[in-house]
């Protein structure tokens, strides 16, 4: 599945090469109303084989399904970006048929002046909005991480812990470190512990694959290894397929990463591309969206998906582990993450 979702994507990025905000895989409009769905991709763009190719794969899906003209939107820095969403604004947000769907780190695009030039039925959707509120026309899709990480710490609870993030401060990113360490701390065994390093001081953490590899080289022995790094991942993956004897574990983060390494036992998986789907879907059909809309462990949008392989190719000399480990443990703290979970999003006033 890993490898269809890349080769799709690959040549996808082929395509994108030398887009501009106006350049659209278009499809046959004879027939239909028209529609075109945009998507601004994130300036690390795709072949992170993780969060950024499972929101491309289910936006590509839906338009293919659909026969829906697609716009693919692929900044060089956050500058450019800008530049392509108030090009959105002024070209497609007064048609009557048109989606731009981005990520949190443009959400400060968005302001007031979104008001009055979206036409009817034309929408904004952000992916991980941080915001409480937004102008008329525009949603957001928030997705809940503290429970599936709260679940991934217990289940970590075994070994020594490095939390890799990309960044301090980043709101997404604190709420997972801290479900994680909250499930850990609470059942680690004697004698392991947690830290956590970054990437970087700014979102730049988010496309260090170099750095992240390099940065284990360095302190990794061992360990479970919990990256909250965005495309930065790549460089902890080819660290650990580089040496055979590699110790650490790392846990999948946003898709199930199994295929790309015999050293991931379990992925955090996130369905962001079949939430798409259902977004787009109801779109077409005229349907409203909520103005913010939760996702979380207890719905099954996102899940611990334990990687059945993970025995069967592990180094026959590696044996700290008892075949069921992880699913056992994934089966004995599922309901405590759930139960966890709902009482912190009622603390944020999510549910």
């Amino acid at each position: 599945m890993i490898k269809y979702r890349m080769w799709i994507l690959w040549i996808l990025a082929a395509i994108m090469v030398g887009c501009s905000d106006d350049e659209t895989i278009t499809a046959d409009n004879s027939s239909r109303q028209y529609r075109k769905v945009a998507l601004l991709l994130s300036v690390s763009g795709l072949g992170d084989n993780g969060y950024n190719d499972c929101i491309a794969q289910g936006v590509m899906e839906f338009t293919k399904s659909t026969n829906t003209d697609l716009s693919l939107l692929s900044p060089g820095d956050v500058d450019e970006a800008r530049d392509m969403f108030e090009a959105w604004i002024e070209h497609d947000g007064l048609r009557d048929s048109s989606v731009l769907i981005i990520d949190n780190t443009y959400e400060a695009f968005i302001s007031d002046n979104v008001t009055g030039k979206l036409g009817k039925g034309s929408r904004i959707l952000v992916v991980d909005g941080m915001n409480s509120s937004y102008p008329a026309g525009v949603s957001s899709v928030r997705i809940c991480r503290y429970g599936a990480s709260y679940l991934a710490g217990a289940m970590s609870q075994e070994f020594d812990a490095i939390v890799m993030m990309a960044m301090p401060d980043f709101p997404i990113l604190e709420e997972a470190k801290n479900g994680f360490l909250d499930g850990y701390n609470k059942y680690k065994a004697e004698g392991v512990s947690a830290e956590v390093v970054y990437l970087a001081d700014d979102a730049t953490g988010f496309a260090m694959p170099d750095k992240a590899h390099h940065l284990l080289s360095e302190i990794a022995d061992d360990q479970m290894i919990f990256p909250l790094m965005g495309g930065s991942i790549v460089g902890v993956v080819n660290y650990l397929n580089h040496d055979m004897f590699a110790l650490p574990l790392l846990i999948g983060m946003d898709t199930d990463m199994s295929g790309l390494s015999s050293r991931i036992p379990f992925s955090l998986f996130i369905h962001i591309d079949l939430i798409l789907n259902d977004y787009l879907d109801n779109w077409i059909k005229g349907e409203d969206w909520e103005p913010v809309k939760t996702y979380s462990l207890r719905d099954g949008d996102i899940e611990i998906v334990v990687c059945e392989d993970f025995f069967k190719y592990l180094n026959l000399w590696d044996e700290r582990y008892d075949e069921d480990e992880f699913e056992n443990y994934k089966s004995i703290y599922i309901q405590e993450a759930i139960d966890i979970e709902n009482d912190y999003l009622k603390k944020q006033k999510w549910l």
